[in-house]
């Protein structure tokens, strides 16, 4: 059953994946689409959509009017974040790009989790196989002189109880 069901489920979900990308091609880009894209060079920290909104920033201003401009041109989002790179270098994509050195900062924190994995696995794995067995079997089975210790030691602990 599960064979039939399978080809079907996958094929509409992955037009319903690619739905969104195709509805939207046609339309040229929003403001705050870009501007959310791009950091304020004020040194706030912030993109472009939040200082604007925030706080009155006359650099936020001048980026959305270059935005308003390029918009008003026909340039897709694409275009217009490569011209701002031109400008300002890659420092003002508040996303890095998934292409080039760039792709790092998407990959290496994945790898990172890897690795501590893999090294808590071996560190775990060691630890637990560092003593034969046979030692820990002769360590688990107690003495007779070392019972009737703790048996003395608990009968005291009961007398003072009572």
């Amino acid at each position: 059953m599960l064979r039939w069901v399978l080809p079907p489920a996958l094929l509409v979900a992955l037009m319903l994946a690619a739905w969104p990308l195709s509805v939207g091609a046609d339309e040229p880009p929003s403001k705050h689409e870009v501007s959310s894209g791009l950091m304020c060079q004020c040194g706030c920290g912030m993109t472009v959509a939040t200082c604007q909104e925030a706080m009155s920033c006359a650099i936020a201003d001048t980026i959305v009017q270059e935005i308003n401009a390029q918009i008003d041109e026909g340039k897709t989002k694409g275009e217009i974040l490569d011209s701002f790179v031109s400008v300002y270098g890659e420092d003002i994509l508040s996303v890095p790009r998934k292409s080039g050195f760039s792709l790092m900062a998407w990959v290496a924190p994945f790898l990172a989790v890897v690795a501590g994995a893999v090294v808590a696995s071996a560190f775990i794995w060691y630890w637990a196989r560092r003593r034969p067995a046979a030692t820990i079997a002769a360590e688990s089975v107690a003495q007779p002189a070392d019972l009737g210790l703790y048996e003395r030691r608990v009968d005291e602990d009961l007398s003072l109880l009572e």
